[in-house]
Order: C-alpha cells, then sequence, then structure tokens
C-alpha cells in the first residue's frame, strides 16, 4: 500500500470517491469518465486501485481514530444511558448494533 496517489489521476480520483463510500459507477463518474458500469467494475478491481483505497480508508480510520472498539464502547454507553432515561427502544438498537459490528447480524 501506497501513501504516494497514483499516477493516473482519473484513477487517484475514483480510488477517493469509492473510499468515501461512493458506488463504483458513481465514482467512475465522479472520476471524468463517462458512465460504464463494466468498466467502473473492472477499474474497481485493479490491484493498485485496491491498495489505494485500502491505504485512503486507513488514513482516514486512523486520522478519525475510528474502530471497531471505540464503536462499540460508544454504543454501550448510548444504551446503559437509553436504559437509565427509559427509552427501551433507543437500547436495542444500540444493542442491535453492536451486533452487526461484531457480525451477528446484518
Amino acid at each position: 500500500m501506497t501513501d504516494k496517489p497514483l499516477q493516473n489521476t482519473k484513477h487517484e480520483k475514483f480510488a477517493l470517491a469509492l473510499a468515501r463510500g461512493m458506488s463504483k459507477e458513481n465514482a467512475y463518474v465522479e472520476a471524468g469518465y463517462k458512465r460504464d458500469s463494466g468498466a467502473a467494475s473492472r477499474l474497481s478491481g485493479n490491484v493498485r486501485v485496491l491498495a489505494r483505497v485500502q491505504k485512503l480508508q486507513e488514513m482516514a480510520q486512523n486520522r478519525n481514530e475510528i474502530n471497531i472498539d471505540t464503536l462499540l464502547q460508544e454504543l454501550e454507553i448510548a444504551r446503559k444511558m437509553s436504559i437509565a432515561l427509559g427509552h427501551c427502544n433507543a437500547a436495542v438498537l444500540a444493542t442491535m448494533g453492536k451486533g452487526k459490528l461484531l457480525g451477528f447480524m446484518k
């Protein structure tokens, strides 16, 4: 994985858009290409693009210091506060959020 931008500026724009969570097709257009779902899919499978997207997401995660543990902690705090305030629905949602993060449900 590289900290350096991809040499092809359209590929870099595509990787940036994917890292932000944009769909392949919309990221492809955002990068300056004409809409083509097949080409978008092929480019998203490019080894350099995949590595760059992974690195960008890693950098964003580190910058925000967000990981599963911090998210679980926040959800547990929200769950406890919800119970204390008598908001059962919110407590259930927090519990379900934890379950989703841990892969127990989709």
